[in-house]
Formats: C-alpha cells, sequence, structure tokens
C-alpha cells in the first residue's frame, strides 16, 4: 500500500469514527457563497460553453465558479488577481499537495 492510499484509508476511517462528533469552534459549517444573493444568467453557445467548462476543469473548479472570477477579477482589477471562494483555493491546497505525494512515490 503507498503512502497516499495509507493515508486517504486513515482519513476515511477518522471521518468514519468521528462522524458524530460535535464540531469545533473554528469550523465553518454552510454552504460557500451563501452571501451572494444575485443570480445573473448569461446565454452562451456551445462551443462558448465547452471552452469554459474546459477552462474550469483545468482550474478544478466548476464553470459558474470560473465565471463568477473573471467578472469579479473584472470588476476589480487592482487587486491583481481573479478573487475565488475561500473553500476553492482550500481544495486547490489540497489537491497540490496530493499531485505532490503522488509525483513523489513515482
Amino acid at each position: 500500500m503507498s503512502d497516499l492510499e495509507k493515508l486517504l484509508r486513515e482519513e476515511a476511517e477518522h471521518a468514519e469514527e468521528n462522524k458524530d462528533a460535535t464540531p469545533s469552534s473554528e469550523t465553518r459549517i454552510g454552504r460557500p457563497g451563501r452571501d451572494r444573493a444575485k443570480v445573473l444568467s448569461v446565454r452562451l453557445n456551445a462551443k462558448e460553453y465547452e471552452q469554459l467548462a474546459a477552462q474550469a476543469e483545468l482550474a478544478g473548479i466548476g464553470p459558474s465558479t470560473l465565471a463568477r472570477s473573471i467578472i469579479l477579477n473584472m470588476l476589480n482589477p487592482s487587486e491583481g488577481h481573479a478573487p475565488i471562494d475561500e473553500w476553492v483555493t482550500s481544495v486547490s491546497e489540497r489537491l497540490s499537495m496530493l499531485e505532490a505525494k503522488i509525483g513523489a512515490e513515482r
């Protein structure tokens, strides 16, 4: 069993053993983006949507998240980066760690 498989198994076992645990005071429970109350409908043709979906997949996020990031970057260009939700950053960081670990095992 590889180190990665062992780590994933340990995390799964820990989650199962502690599924009824009381969340700590640092735990955030909720849906990301809940404070965003307005919905914008944008029409794209099939090719445009495929391009958006492909870029989103490369970034490890959904098409809506990518579109929101692009829009927010245009509205706030002085920030110098696309503002992405905290959870996306967290997932990206964890994915990078896993990719590095997999690469190290090869």
